[in-house]
């Protein structure tokens, strides 16, 4: 500490002080959790698992359909399904897990209902995976009413969301404590242990802990120059990972760089630029209505293809000949209703993000290894260039065929 002033150091060892009283707290620290030591927290199969047996009319917990219900009221106001709730015989539910690869299926013969879950814990959607479902569930189940829901920790939207609900773990959540205080007295012991066990590990692990949040903010007002000074003097993540970046770009004879910061890096293929058209609408310098794109956040790093505003309607027609790749998985966050604009009006202004590439997750690394971060990030940009960036620059080479046929 020969670098800190008098002050400095008390500051420090005062926070020590508290977090070693602090790691005392069995509340806080190392509670168990059949969840957590069985490291099954963010493994999707099992909270499928856990969510299909809580739905299950005919389970072994003894609350019927209680959970279902809840679910349901959530759904049916969510997306405004006007499903009669008084009218519904609960106890009719069957509940599927991994029916033709789907998560969760609930269903009513009775009452020709049918919801489809999607449960995704932290991955991403496979190529046309919900459109697959779709079409094995509406042929399978005619003249049913069918609900589709897409459940993330956080009620991130699928790729298609005018059919699929955004549904998330925060309600999830509410409903199992719900669930929990009304039914402790007819539970069996094992049953509620297990369903508590569920509940804090949701909490922990998923959705996040008010209580804790309030308990470090609070040790944090306490000793804010303490942690300020630790802060100050930790490497910036971001800035490590943005020169990685553009080092392999700058590397690389078949790119051209455009206007980057530490958040967004931007480059086009040699080949693409002769062919993008160049229409200024204050995007960047450059003009260009396409680039790839790489977002430096805090916790990943992804590649995505992004058409940009354009005074004239090349982005338009742009978007409409990526819209008619036989290849949907290639552009297939292409909405035409609400991407094509009015280009006279320049207060339509529109970025669009057609379709992007998870390049790291930056959670499961420790900054300091800088070598391993920049062997995998080289490692996953040689992938991205021999697949998905050259996918992308084959197709929209013949744009220009499109330009001379109008």
């Amino acid at each position: 500490m020969s670098n800190l002033d008098i002050k400095q150091e008390k500051q420090l060892i005062d926070l020590v002080e508290r977090l070693i009283e602090l790691e005392k707290d069995k509340t806080v620290f190392n509670k168990f959790n059949i969840f957590e030591t069985l490291k099954i927290t963010n493994a999707e199969i099992r909270h499928s698992n856990v969510l299909g047996w809580l739905l299950d009319p005919i389970e072994n917990h003894n609350i019927k359909g209680q959970f279902l219900r809840k679910f349901i009221e959530d759904i049916n106001e969510i997306g405004e399904n006007d499903i009669d709730l008084e009218a519904i015989d609960y106890d009719s539910f069957e509940v599927r897990r991994e029916w033709k690869n789907i998560d969760i299926l609930i269903i009513s013969r009775k009452n020709k209902l049918l919801l489809v879950v999607e449960n995704k814990i932290w991955s991403v959607e496979s190529s046309h995976q919900l459109e697959k479902y779709r079409n094995i569930v509406e042929d399978e189940f005619q003249n049913y009413n069918i609900i589709y829901v897409f459940l993330t920790p956080y009620g991130d939207p699928s790729s298609d969301p005018d059919i699929w609900l955004s549904y998330d773990y925060e309600k999830v959540l509410n409903n199992v404590e719900n669930i929990i205080v009304e039914n402790k007295t007819v539970m069996d012991n094992d049953v509620l242990l297990f369903i508590q066990h569920y509940a804090l590990s949701l909490r922990r692990n998923i959705v996040g802990d008010k209580k804790l949040q309030d308990l470090c903010l609070d040790i944090y007002n306490q000793h804010k120059e303490a942690f300020d000074l630790i802060l100050s003097n930790l490497p910036d993540q971001r800035n490590i990972y943005q020169n990685t970046i553009i080092e392999y770009l700058e590397n690389r004879n078949d790119v051209i760089m455009d206007d980057s910061g530490k958040t967004l890096i931007r480059f086009i293929t040699r080949e693409l630029d002769n062919v993008i058209p160049k229409s200024p609408a204050g995007w960047t310098k450059s003009g260009r209505v396409f680039l790839f794109e790489i977002e430096n956040f805090e916790t990943c790093m992804n590649l995505k293809s992004v058409v940009g505003p354009s005074l004239t309607d090349e982005r338009n027609d742009l978007l409409r000949y990526m819209n008619q790749c036989p290849d949907k998985s290639l552009f297939k966050t292409i909405n035409l209703d609400k991407q094509i604009v009015d280009t006279s009006k320049q207060k339509n202004r529109k970025f669009s993000h057609v379709n992007g590439e998870l390049i790291i997750d930056k959670t499961k690394y420790d900054i300091r290894n800088e070598s391993l971060i920049r062997e995998l990030i080289y490692e996953k940009m040689d992938e991205l260039f021999e697949v998905y960036i050259k996918r992308v620059n084959e197709y929209l080479l013949n744009f220009t065929f499109l330009n001379d046929a109008n």
